[in-house]
């Protein structure tokens, strides 16, 4: 078995809904978090704004980084709009979320 097929089996064991492995490098849209924070979408998420480099690059955050393991679990707790929940949904409510 794989270590990513071990790292996927291992997060739906501990109740996590999706798990994805990906290469360590900067985000293909990086601009975009720029973009985002500075129309003020965080809202009152103000850890969104710090380390805007450190968001838009993870191997800054540890050099000998390879690879990153991303965990999702759904936060919608009500009733669930089509157009704000589920899987493929972005944050802004409109299609385009990336699965790994």
């Amino acid at each position: 078995m794989s270590l990513v097929v071990e790292i996927k089996a291992k997060a739906r064991e501990l109740g996590f809904e999706q798990a994805g492995v990906a290469r360590v490098g900067p985000l293909p849209r990086a601009d975009f978090l720029g973009e985002w924070l500075s129309r003020a979408y965080q809202g009152e998420m103000a850890y969104m704004a710090r380390d805007p480099e450190r968001r838009s690059d993870p191997a800054v955050c540890d050099l000998r980084a390879k690879s990153v393991v991303r965990l999702a679990c759904n936060d919608c707790t009500g009733p669930r709009p089509a157009t704000t929940c589920g899987p493929g949904v972005g944050m802004s409510g409109r299609p385009g979320s990336t699965v790994l």
